[in-house]
C-alpha cells in the first residue's frame, strides 16, 4: 500500500559513500539493508558510513583472494564465531597458576579509580592471581576495595605518583615472575611514568600491555617499541593515537584501519584503537569491532578494557587473540549494561559486573 513505509536496500555499498574510509556526502543512500557481494568494505565498519548501511549481509560471489586489495583481505570484521573460536577451555582439574600471574603497575594518589577499575575487571576477566604495584594510598584503597588482589607499594613523590629510580630495583626483580603487565591507567604523565613505561619494555619477558598515561609518555620516545623482546601491546584511544603518530585527531579518524595497520607493523607492535568500529591490528592484519555503545564514551571505560586485555594475556591468549576477544567481550558488555540502564546512567564499573554475562554468553 501506499502508505506503508518503503523498504531501502543498497548494492554491494550505499550510494555516495567512499567504501574504504566511511566518509560520506551530502545525498549518501540510508540503506534499510545493504547486500555485500565478495567481502565487507573496510569503511562500512566505520563511522558516518556504518550507520547509512542498515542490516548488512554479505553475499560470495566466488572473488578469489588474489583480487582482493591487501587491505580488504586482511581485515575481518569481529563476530560471535570468531569469539567461539578463541574461547580457551578451562580444564575440570585446573589451578591458579593454569590462568597466569598479572601485574599492575597503575594509579596514583590522584587517580586511584584507574588501578581499581582495571584490577577488578582483570580479576573478572579469569586471572590466576592479580598484583597491583601503585602508590600507598592506592594499595589502602585496593585492599579495602579488592580483597583478591596482591599489593605491592611503591615509593612516590610529594604528589603520589610514582617514582622511577626508587623502585627501579624492586620492579627489575618483581617483573621477570609475571606473565603480563599492565602499565599507565591513571599514573599520570610525569618524567617517571615515561622513564618507567620505557624500563619496562626494555625488560620484560612477557606481554606489556601499555594504556593511558603509558602511552601518552612513550610518544616521545617511541622507538623504544622496536626494542622490546616482549609482546607489546597499546591501546590508544583517537587523541592518544596522534600522540603516538604527531598527526591530527581528524586524519586518523577518516584512516582508522589503515592507520592502525601501518602503525603496528612499522613498530611491531599489537595496536587496539579505540572508538566506534574499535580497529585490533598487528603486523599481518585487523579486526574491527562493532558491538559497544556510546554510553561507555567515559572515563574509565578504558581502564576496564586495558585489564581484560592484559588478564586475557596473562592466560596465555596471543597478543592479537587477547585484543581481539577482549574488545569484543568489553564491548558486548557495555550492550548488557546499556540494555539495562540506558546510555545516560551506565558507568564503567558496571560493564565490570556485567562482564561475567558476557563471558558466559560465549559457548
Amino acid at each position: 500500500k501506499a502508505s506503508q513505509p518503503k523498504i531501502k536496500i543498497a548494492a554491494d555499498v550505499p550510494s555516495g559513500a567512499n567504501c574504504m574510509t566511511g566518509e560520506v556526502s551530502s545525498g549518501t543512500f540510508n540503506a534499510d539493508y545493504t547486500a555485500v557481494f565478495g567481502y565487507i568494505k573496510s569503511g562500512m565498519t566505520q563511522y558516518p558510513l556504518r550507520q547509512f548501511c542498515g542490516e548488512v549481509q554479505v553475499f560470495d560471489i566466488g572473488l578469489h583472494e588474489g583480487s582482493l586489495s591487501v587491505l580488504s583481505k586482511n581485515m575481518n570484521v569481529v563476530d560471535l564465531s570468531i569469539v567461539k573460536s578463541l574461547k580457551q577451555h578451562r580444564k575440570i582439574d585446573a589451578n591458579k597458576g593454569d590462568f597466569g600471574k598479572m601485574l599492575s603497575i597503575t594509579g596514583s594518589d590522584r587517580m586511584r579509580g584507574a588501578s581499581i577499575m582495571s584490577s577488578l575487571s582483570a580479576l573478572r576477566s579469569g586471572v590466576g592471581l592479580l598484583t597491583v604495584a601503585s602508590s600507598w594510598t592506592c594499595i589502602n584503597n585496593i585492599s579495602q576495595q579488592i580483597p583478591e588482589a596482591i599489593t605491592l607499594p611503591l615509593a612516590t613523590d610529594s604528589e603520589g605518583y610514582i617514582l622511577f629510580e626508587e623502585n627501579r630495583d624492586i620492579l627489575l626483580k618483581t617483573i621477570k615472575s609475571y606473565s603480563s603487565i599492565l602499565i599507565g591507567c591513571g599514573m599520570g604523565v610525569t618524567d617517571s611514568t615515561r622513564k618507567l613505561t620505557e624500563f619496562i619494555v626494555k625488560n620484560a619477558d612477557c606481554p606489556v600491555i601499555i594504556d593511558a598515561d603509558g602511552i601518552n609518555c612513550i610518544s616521545s620516545c617511541i622507538n623504544i617499541l622496536s626494542e622490546s623482546k616482549a609482546d607489546i601491546i597499546l591501546t590508544p584511544h583517537p587523541k592518544e593515537m596522534s600522540r603516538l603518530c604527531e598527526t591530527g585527531t581528524e586524519g586518523i579518524q577518516k584512516n582508522r584501519i589503515e592507520t592502525a595497520m601501518k602503525f603496528a607493523e612499522k613498530y611491531g607492535v599489537t595496536l587496539v584503537l579505540k572508538g566506534a568500529g574499535t580497529v585490533t591490528a598487528d603486523s599481518q592484519r585487523c579486526m574491527v569491532n562493532i558491538n559497544g555503545n556510546p554510553g561507555m564514551s567515559r572515563g574509565g571505560s578504558g581502564d576496564v578494557l586495558a585489564g581484560i586485555i592484559a588478564s586475557l594475556s596473562a592466560q596465555g591468549y596471543s597478543a592479537f587473540d587477547a585484543c581481539t576477544y577482549g574488545v569484543y567481550i568489553h564491548g558486548l558488555a557495555g550492550d548488557i549494561t546499556a540494555e539495562k540502564m540506558g546510555y545516560e546512567a551506565m558507568l564503567p564499573t558496571d560493564i565490570i559486573k556485567n562482564l561475567s554475562a558476557s563471558f558466559m554468553s560465549i559457548k
